[in-house]
């Protein structure tokens, strides 16, 4: 699949890069889903859950290091063209 234009597979690399931030931040486990809607800009999903085991109060922190990832989701293409995030 292209990660310059495959939502699945932008997401996919995204809800990993974003779980990756959450247990730097202090979780123990991180797992983020993400889901798309047909016709809607790709930084807009319909769905961004995001569940956490561990640290009780990185819940806010989760949200904004979301929030931020999906705002500069370009990135992610950016990080694949250069070689820094493998796609499988």
């Amino acid at each position: 699949k292209n990660p310059v234009n495959h939502v699945g597979k932008l997401y996919n690399l995204l809800t990993s890069e974003i779980a990756k931030d959450i247990v730097e931040a202090g979780a123990d486990e991180a797992y983020v889903r993400m889901m798309s809607q047909i016709g809607k800009p790709i930084d807009q999903p319909i769905i961004c859950s995001i569940s956490i085991i561990g640290e009780d109060n990185i819940e806010s922190k989760a949200k904004e290091i979301a929030d931020h990832r999906i705002e500069n989701i370009k990135e992610i293409t950016q990080l694949c063209l250069e070689g820094k995030i493998n796609t499988f």
